[in-house]
């Protein structure tokens, strides 16, 4: 008999003594695997929350972090790298009490979800990759987001996020959806963000990914201006025995705009991984 989920905001103390918030949806003596989600660049934990809840029991234990530098997580003390990030997954894992977890990331999230995968071996039971790459976007452009943000904050940016988080069909017709995101975007501490896209300015996990070894989904929207859908096959190609599945019309935040597809395409792949 299934029981009650029940949604719990939880912390974490990461190896260098930074305070993670995780929110944790679980049942009482029913979950026997665990699922950590990890969010997109000036997200929050709560991005999952309609994915998780089409998900039900098939995801376990399903355990969504806010990156660090994001929302209720602190920065830390030191810089931020990808092998800090891969660090805070570990220590989430820990924290929870699982031997080992399937893990879903969107974006930088995603990014973070393959290194784990190559650094954190049987710890990571399956993958699944939305709206990402082994690399994303250019040093460049990164650079220039970085100095918009240390010039000016990141309230301007807000419609530009608009257009490139969410697809033109989506803004049409969930407006206050895209608005309730974009704020959370604006309102991530400065900080945080512009470490993040340090993080993603210097990663380049293409050449790694042949050692990928665990079950792979990736998950593309074929409006994602951000991650194309050439940057997912790009994965597929080289991570063995990896699935890609396309959501027509979707954009860069496929779990906010296709989460009953998204949910549905992580619970064949974390049964299939079983």
């Amino acid at each position: 008999m299934t029981g009650l989920r029940r949604r719990v905001e939880r912390t974490v103390r990461a190896a260098d003594d930074a305070v993670l918030a995780v929110v944790v949806h679980e049942e009482d003596g029913v979950d026997v695997t665990t699922t950590v989600f990890l969010h997109a660049l000036g997200c929050r934990a709560d991005m999952w929350d309609p994915v998780i809840a089409e998900l039900g029991s098939a995801a376990g234990a399903a355990v969504a972090l806010e990156l660090r530098g994001h929302g209720r997580s602190e920065a830390g003390a030191g810089p931020m790298d990808l092998s800090v990030l891969v660090g805070d997954v570990r220590s989430i894992i820990d924290g929870v009490g699982a031997s080992a977890c399937h893990l879903v990331g969107c974006s930088l999230g995603g990014l973070m979800a393959q290194a784990a995968a190559l650094e954190l071996g049987d710890r990571v039971a399956s993958l699944t990759l939305i709206n990402t790459g082994g690399v994303i976007a250019t040093p460049d452009s990164w650079a220039a987001r970085i100095a918009a943000v240390e010039e000016n904050g990141l309230p301007p940016l807000a419609d530009a996020f608009a257009e490139r988080l969410f697809s033109p069909s989506f803004r049409s017709s969930s407006p206050e959806v895209v608005g309730d995101v974009v704020r959370t975007v604006v309102a991530t501490p400065a900080a945080g963000y512009i470490s993040a896209c340090g993080v993603l300015a210097a990663t380049d996990l293409r050449h790694r990914l042949a050692s990928v070894s665990v079950p792979t989904l990736v998950i593309a929207g074929s409006a994602d201006v951000a991650t194309p859908v050439d940057a997912a096959e790009a994965i597929v190609q080289r991570v063995p025995g990896s699935e890609l599945v396309v959501l027509p019309g979707v954009g860069h935040l496929a779990p906010i705009e296709a989460p009953r597809s998204v949910a549905a395409a992580i619970a064949r792949h974390i049964e299939a991984a079983a």
